[in-house]
């Protein structure tokens, strides 16, 4: 859930700047008020669990973020542009502690798996805004603005769908990590850690208790 966060501070300052000529006094007060939607959005989310299931609402928070994303790209009016930027950031706040929260109650004495997996995807925080930041040289600022959706589509899909499917997910993330750390370090191609990593989330996957024991 990183695509939101920094990077989309990053790159939402790049829109309101060369897409809505907007003052860098208005660029600051943008993502300031921004943040405090998304404190105000932690704090709503936390209210809202008691009376709401936890998959329901990050259900409902990823197409609230989903829509009001799209239409801050619609719009080229700088207030509406204000306006809609607070609601991407307020209904974006709940998606990753309810996500955190998913993976550990769904993984009850396996919290070293959630943490380790959870350790590994902070390759993406670094690699994600140089791709960004290739696809904004290449095809346009608009394009990989339009690619931080992946989030909540992304945590929607996992959210909607059975275990199955989360864990033929999470095994594909596992798969592509893996398939980054052997590009960056040939080497680690002999050692087995990885493997065995990749076969207990297949196993997972399938609903199959892995014989390789807790990670």
């Amino acid at each position: 859930c990183c695509l939101l966060d920094e990077i989309f501070v990053v790159f939402g300052t790049l829109r309101l700047r060369d897409e809505l000529g907007a003052s860098p006094q208005v660029q600051a007060l943008a993502f300031g008020l921004g943040a405090l939607a998304a404190a105000l959005g932690l704090v709503l989310g936390e209210r809202l669990l008691v009376r709401v299931e936890p998959l329901r609402l990050l259900r409902v928070s990823c197409a609230a973020c989903a829509l009001a994303f799209v239409a801050w790209l619609w719009v080229d009016s700088l207030v509406a542009s204000l306006a809609l930027l607070l609601v991407v950031e307020l209904c974006a706040a709940p998606l990753y502690p309810i996500c955190a929260a998913q993976a550990y109650a769904c993984k009850p004495g396996e919290s070293g798996l959630v943490a380790a997996l959870d350790s590994a995807l902070g390759w993406l925080q670094i690699v994600a805004p140089l791709g960004l930041g290739l696809i904004a040289d290449r095809w346009g600022l608009e394009l990989a603005l339009a690619c931080l959706l992946l989030q909540p589509l992304g945590v929607a899909l996992l959210a909607g769908g059975d275990q199955k499917t989360a864990g033929s997910v999470v095994l594909g993330t596992g798969l592509a990590i893996y398939g980054m750390d052997l590009w960056c370090n040939p080497k680690h191609f002999g050692e087995l850690a990885g493997v065995f990593i990749l076969t207990k989330l297949a196993l997972r996957a399938h609903g199959i208790e892995s014989p390789i024991g807790r990670v």
